[in-house]
Order: C-alpha cells, then structure tokens, then sequence
C-alpha cells in the first residue's frame, strides 16, 4: 500500500468539503468496562464497550466557505444532529478506503492572533455507526 500525503484527506460534511484545511484527525475510541472482582487477583481485567467517533478538523478561516465552514457553525448554533460525515481522499482511486457516518458538530474556535493567519477549528461527534467504504 502507498503513503498518502496529509493533503490527500478532506472532511466533508453534508457533502461539501470543508476548505482551506490544514490538519484533519479521526479518534475511534472504546468503552473500558471493568469486570475486576475478588477472583482477579494483581490484574484488574476489563470487557471493551461501545464505540465512539470524533473527529477534529483545522482551516484556515474563510468567510466565503459558507456551505463548509459556515454551515458548521450554522449547525452548532441550532443544534442540528442529521449531517453526513464523510473522512477520506477528495478523490478517491481504486483501493482507497473512506470512513463515513451522521454526526453533529460539537464545538467551534476561531482564532485570530496577531500578524498571523486566522485559524478555525471544529469537533464532530458521530452519533451511531461508522462505516468503512474503499473505492473500486
């Protein structure tokens, strides 16, 4: 399998790619359940859960980007929960695997120092499955 380059992901959310990114990461966690009693000795032990998905995702910030990085904070503001969320290659080539799912966004940031570029950042919480697609 090739490496990609980090530039080769995009975040889409409700089927537009978000622009102007700079860095995108997907956290997949799990549930730590312990089941420790008596009988276990030295060693707590532990049973895996649910699952949980977040994703974080760094633009610069663009005001023009009205149906990405606007619709983002349009959503938190109204608390839409209904948008899809798709991690994986703008375009995708044979083989490349995508990850998808509904989620909502979580929280916004911009930020804006001085003599630098302003910068936004959003959290995305996927609410229910993930799906693991690779293009034919």
């Amino acid at each position: 399998m090739a490496e990609k380059k980090g530039q080769y992901y995009t975040l889409k959310y409700e089927g537009t790619a978000l622009g102007a990114i700079t860095n995108i990461s997907m956290q997949i966690g799990a549930k730590e359940i312990n089941i420790s009693s008596f009988d276990s000795g030295q060693f707590e032990e532990f049973l895996q859960g649910r699952k949980n998905v977040t994703m974080t995702v760094t633009c610069m910030r663009d005001d023009a980007d009205t149906s990405g990085q606007g619709t983002l904070v349009d959503e938190l503001i109204t608390g839409d929960q209904s948008g899809a969320i798709v991690f994986g290659p703008g375009t995708p080539a044979a083989g490349d695997i995508s990850y998808s799912g509904s989620g909502f966004v979580t929280n916004a940031s911009v930020e804006s120092p001085d003599d630098e570029a302003a910068t936004a950042s959003y959290d995305l919480r996927i609410s229910g499955v993930l799906t693991k697609s690779t293009a034919t």
